[in-house]
Formats: C-alpha cells, structure tokens, sequence
C-alpha cells in the first residue's frame, strides 16, 4: 500500500513538472534589449541632424565690384581681353538662386547660390557654374550635426578648408569642390568644346538657310580656350576675395 501510494505521488510529480515545462515553453519569447539602432532608425537620426543652409541672395546679399587697390589685376586681364573695358567683375560673374530639393542636382540640402563665370562671345555667351554658396547660421550647427551634400554627410569640420566667410552669426561656405572634383581649368576648356560643337551644329544646318545664317554672321566658328583665360584669373581672384566681393545690401535690407 505504501508502495502504491509512493509511485503515484512520483506520478503526479512527474505530470505537474511536465505541466510547468509546457506552459514555460508556450510563453512568448521576450525581445532582447538590442544595443545598435537598427538601419531605419539611424537614417532618421542622422536626417533629424541634418543642418539646412540658406541662399545668400535671399537674405540680402548682392554681387558687387570691389574696389580693387591692386591695379595690376585689371592691367593683366585687359592685356589679354581688351574688349573688357569696365571694372565690373558682375558683368562676367553671375549670382544665380535655387531653391533645392531630393530631385534636383546637385543636391544640397536647402537653398543655395550658383555663381556662374560667362563665356561672352559677340553677342552670345554660355555661362558656367564655378561654385555653390550657401550659408548656415552657427546658432543652429551641433557638433551632431550633418551636412548634406551630394549622396554623402559631412561634419562642419570636415569641410572647413571650403570656409569663404565667418563671422558671429553666420559661415558661408563652397560646396562646389565637393560635387565636381575637376579642376576649374577642365571645366572651362570643356565647356567650350561644348560651345564648339553647338556652333558648328548650328553653322551646318544653317547652310542651306540664308535667315539663319543671317543671324549667325556675327558668330565666331570657333572659339579658343587660351582666349578665355581671364575667367580663372577672375575666379581665383574672387575667392581670395570674397569678403570684398558678396556683400549685404544694405539698402534693401533697411
């Protein structure tokens, strides 16, 4: 009898342990605590750091002619362009507003300004851009903080050496070297294999047309890209200038 009563204590022990071992086993597993942010939240962080920078024309600031002391800029540039007879770098130079957004190139994240150089010719030119301006407000940068420009991020330091002006408020900086790596020399020469080739298109079809050729008497054939070298003279020199060269208006920001 006690026999009996030993086995079937050890049976219910046995069931009542089979019991809990199901109903541990049915319970749902508990999410670990993970210690990475997965992909989709970390693209979100860094979009929520991203700093938007601001167009210098919309806020005042105008393309201006600087008083230049050193003579010899203007001496150089028109012993090789006599045709340039004003001293006016706006004439040659160009501040062109977009307002950017994902579907437009280069990207840039907010506003920005185009400074385009021209290549004038008779009566026509072909501008070219030279750099990409855009302003941040230092109130606003973290150390956090991101930069986009391009498909790439970049930190406030990072890009540092494009710095053009600072002061307390704000930094204005070049994003040009950024999405366009060739040299401003490459660009020039292959912008006006670009206009040669437009030209020469146009003289063809215009053979068999006298109205269109009419309008293409005043037209050069062809044009030389060693005639054009004033433009990275002019460049170079605006960079090294630019505190001189953007200005705020004053009178329309009165």
């Amino acid at each position: 009898m006690n026999c009996k009563k030993f086995f079937v204590s050890i049976l219910s022990l046995f069931l009542a342990v089979s019991f809990i071992g199901c109903s541990i086993s049915n319970e749902p597993e508990k999410e670990q605590p993970s210690s990475q942010i997965n992909e989709s939240e970390q693209s979100q962080n860094i979009a929520e750091t991203y700093l938007t920078g601001y167009s210098l024309s919309e806020n005042g600031y105008i393309l201006k002619a600087p008083e230049l002391k050193n003579e010899t800029f203007w001496t150089q540039l028109n012993e090789q362009n006599p045709e340039i007879e004003s001293k006016n770098l706006t004439s040659y130079i160009e501040l062109v507003h977009y307002s950017n957004n994902e579907e437009s190139e280069p990207f840039i994240n907010g506003a920005y300004d185009d400074i385009v150089l021209n290549i004038r010719y008779s009566t026509a030119y072909q501008p070219f851009s030279c750099m990409y301006l855009q302003f941040l407000y230092k109130s606003e940068m973290t150390p956090e903080a991101f930069i986009k420009i391009g498909n790439e991020n970049y930190t406030i330091d990072q890009i540092s050496e494009n710095i053009l002006y600072e002061d307390d408020d704000i930094i204005i900086f070049d994003f040009f070297p950024y999405l366009n790596v060739k040299p401003i020399e490459q660009i020039l020469n292959q912008k006006i294999q670009e206009e040669n080739n437009l030209l020469e298109q146009s003289f063809k079809e215009a053979e068999n047309d006298p109205e269109a050729a009419a309008h293409l008497q005043h037209l050069p054939q062809n044009l030389n890209a060693e005639d054009y070298q004033y433009l990275i003279y002019l460049y170079k020199y605006c960079r090294a200038h630019f505190s001189e060269f953007i200005i705020k208006d004053a009178v329309n920001n009165s």
